[in-house]
């Protein structure tokens, strides 16, 4: 049996406020062709993406974006974050 290779993206959504937002952003995701499995975490606000490989991280973020909301790659976030808290020292 052949396995297919997956890859698992994991990134912020800002902008949730609510269950239906959630909802929402989880059923943009997983009409992307080779989208597995999508979980979204209203309280910590992060999404985590099953997919085929040939699905880019960008074409997620994309249809985030176009449900609404702002999608963020966790290494940016902290980037900004760490930004924010020299200018504050």
């Amino acid at each position: 049996m052949h396995q297919m290779k997956t890859v698992e993206y994991n990134f912020f959504v800002e902008d949730m406020s609510c269950a239906s937002c959630v909802s929402r952003v989880e059923k943009a995701l997983k009409k992307i062709d080779g989208v597995i499995d999508v979980s979204v975490n209203l309280a910590t606000k992060k999404a985590t993406v099953n997919a085929n490989t040939n699905v880019e991280l960008d074409t997620l973020m994309s249809a985030v974006d176009k449900a609404g909301y702002h999608a963020v790659k966790i290494n940016d976030q902290h980037r900004q974050l760490r930004d924010a808290s020299n200018e504050n020292s």
